[in-house]
């Protein structure tokens, strides 16, 4: 196989799909894959003379499957574009309801924010390289203790986790700009205070709860309308899946560093949007260029792979979202 034909083979084996011309089992298309990386990289030497074509199949692979994860995991809620490198993503801004307040927090250059005025009707996001350093283990795929999906998937993880935890952050900068009857801050899960909030942004249209499993299993029903389908959802996920006619989309949580101590997501924040498809969704999201994949060394003198990608974010502070923070979690 040339490199082109390598790259195709390997988002084939990503995706499980046997190609018409191999006629063997998805298990049989992985030793084969690993058979070629070992042709490329038998030793060091062979690892250092092949590494760019090692890298761009991994990227290949990344920069095909990156982009449609983030969309199918947060487009209830954001807008995703992916252009190629050197462009820059516009979106346009809806302008049906003339009582809209038109700013954007997004995330400036050296990682502060920047709260923008928005004076038209176009939004363009500026990206930057994240880095989705995923610590693999190289070796560990050459010698068959791991195969191509998870390694590629420790590296997709990686970026993913960065991208949640930028567009996270800038949801929360926008509690500042909120008015008052779409927010609340208080030590508690207080009912009443929640569904001021709902009812808030469903005037705007179908409203999603957007927050951690910590908030989420914090969310009671009042007493009397706990139905079969919340005790279900209870027992198996530890929340509730619906709260008073709005879904609730659950972010994974996780750590920082492996002493499990400080986590990705603030507990806190519940996120109140609307989601129907004709609504204006408060994230926007670009995904710019190719992914980079680099090699370095650890501690242990292993060879492991970081990738970076070039990425953009804005989150639209308007009355038609919803922040409620409960400061106990």
């Amino acid at each position: 196989m040339n490199t082109k034909e390598l790259k195709n083979f390997a988002l084939a084996v990503y995706k499980k799909k046997v190609p018409t011309n191999f006629d063997h089992s998805i298990d049989d298309m992985e030793g084969a894959l690993r058979a070629k990386f070992q042709e490329l990289a038998p030793n060091f030497d062979g690892f250092r003379r092949n590494k760019l074509d090692i890298f761009e199949i991994i990227q290949t692979v990344v920069d095909d499957v990156l982009p449609q994860r983030i969309k199918d995991r947060i487009s209830i809620f954001a807008d995703v574009k992916t252009v190629a490198q050197g462009q820059k993503a516009q979106f346009k801004k809806k302008m049906g309801r003339q009582n809209v307040k038109r700013f954007i927090t997004q995330v400036g250059l050296g990682g502060g924010f920047e709260r923008v005025r928005l004076d038209v009707d176009l939004i363009n996001v500026t990206t930057h390289a994240i880095g989705g350093a995923a610590y693999v283990e190289f070796e560990s795929f050459l010698d068959g203790t791991m195969d191509f999906t998870e390694l590629t998937n420790l590296i997709l993880d990686g970026m993913e986790d960065k991208i949640y935890e930028e567009i996270y952050a800038a949801m929360i900068k926008a509690f500042d700009n909120l008015p008052a009857a779409n927010k609340v801050s208080t030590n508690s899960f207080v009912i009443e205070d929640f569904r001021k909030v709902i009812r808030t942004v469903s005037a705007y249209g179908n409203a999603t709860i957007i927050c951690t499993p910590e908030f989420a299993s914090t969310i009671t029903p009042a007493t009397g309308y706990i139905g079969d389908a919340d005790k279900a959802d209870m027992r198996d996920k530890g929340y509730i899946g619906k709260f008073e006619g709005a879904n609730i989309f659950v972010l994974p949580q996780s750590f920082e560093e492996a002493d499990n101590v400080t986590k990705i997501f603030n507990p806190q924040y519940a996120f109140i949007v609307p989601s129907g498809a004709s609504d204006e969704k408060i994230v926007k999201v670009s995904i710019e260029g190719q992914t980079v994949v680099e090699d370095s060394k650890n501690a242990a003198r292993q060879m492991v792979f970081e990738a970076y990608k070039k990425f953009g974010t804005v989150v639209l502070s308007t009355n038609q979202i919803g922040i409620y923070k409960n400061t106990s979690l």
